[in-house]
């Protein structure tokens, strides 16, 4: 464990040794591969209600398919824009430490954040009461764009929410890290 105790804690410009970068690599790689086998296996089918996941036969109702591929393609979609900044980086030589959890997190915002789009949208915004009236590629690809482009997401959610309920008196309670932005 004393091995990625370093990996993890470094707040400076340090670069991360090549077996690192490829560590962190292949798992990006191996997260994308579960990612897309997932998003396959839960895609509706003639047999709609059972789902066969690495040779098991299960049975899931389809507003609860809909909804973990929801959670599913918003990591696929946060995965692509973490896997292009990765090699960006990477090609530079311009990849520190200190941006590892940015990685290891970006997935699991987007799939937040596809869910709460989802249930946004689910709630009032589409007509279809049941999932049956519901266009399962339609809602997956809104969610995957909305992990893909989770950081746009929040930033512009913030300006909506920050200007529809400004108060007079607010005080500036932004951090130095945003004002660097």
């Amino acid at each position: 464990m004393s091995i990625f105790n370093n990996w993890f804690t470094s707040n400076d410009k340090t670069k991360i040794a090549p077996f690192y970068l490829s560590i962190l690599g292949i798992g990006l790689l191996v997260f994308a591969s579960i990612l897309i086998y997932f998003c396959w296996v839960l895609l509706p089918s003639n047999d709609e209600n059972w789902v066969y996941i690495m040779g098991y036969k299960t049975q899931i109702g389809k507003e609860s398919r809909l909804t973990l591929l929801v959670v599913l393609s918003g990591a696929l979609g946060s995965f692509i824009h973490t896997a292009t900044s990765f090699s960006r980086y990477i090609g530079h030589d311009k990849f520190y430490k200190r941006w590892i959890w940015w990685y290891i997190l970006r997935p699991f915002i987007g799939s937040a954040l596809a869910l709460i789009f989802f249930f946004v949208i689910r709630g009032g915004l589409f007509t279809g009461n049941s999932s049956d009236d519901i266009n399962f590629h339609g809602i997956l690809a809104i969610s995957s764009l909305v992990g893909m482009f989770s950081k746009q997401a929040t930033d512009k959610l913030d300006e909506l929410f920050n200007n529809l309920f400004r108060t007079e008196n607010e005080q500036d309670n932004t951090d130095s890290l945003m004002k660097e932005d």
